[in-house]
């Protein structure tokens, strides 16, 4: 995986590849983390990772905006589709291209003999 490219937006091909590594690199590492410390009340995590979001999102239309933007078109069409679920109460699945799977089956398994 490479670092992201300057002259692309921030998913646009190599970019977005960057950008999910960062989100599951964000989850597993931070995010899991705090939910798993001791004390951690998941409305607090919660709250706190909103206001980063907004923070983040309008430190970058200040970046890449021109002035008139609270949160960029492209960054706007990654996290709607999450949230409108959230809203209507309704859960949404995604599959990602080129997903591959997380459990692969392997023939075989236990034999019938002595364990």
């Amino acid at each position: 995986m490479t670092f992201p490219n300057p002259d692309l937006g921030p998913f646009e091909a190599e970019n977005n590849d960057w950008a999910h590594h960062v989100q599951r690199t964000f989850c597993q590492e931070i995010t899991q983390d705090q939910l798993n410390a001791p004390g951690c009340d998941p409305a607090h995590a919660a709250f706190a990772h909103l206001t980063g979001f907004i923070l983040c999102a309008m430190t970058d239309a200040g970046k890449r905006g021109d002035g008139q933007q609270q949160i960029m078109p492209d960054l706007l069409e990654q996290v709607m589709p999450r949230l409108k679920h959230l809203f209507a109460g309704t859960i949404g699945v995604t599959i990602l291209p080129n997903a591959g799977p997380t459990l692969t089956v392997v023939p075989g398994g236990k034999s019938k003999g002595k364990a």
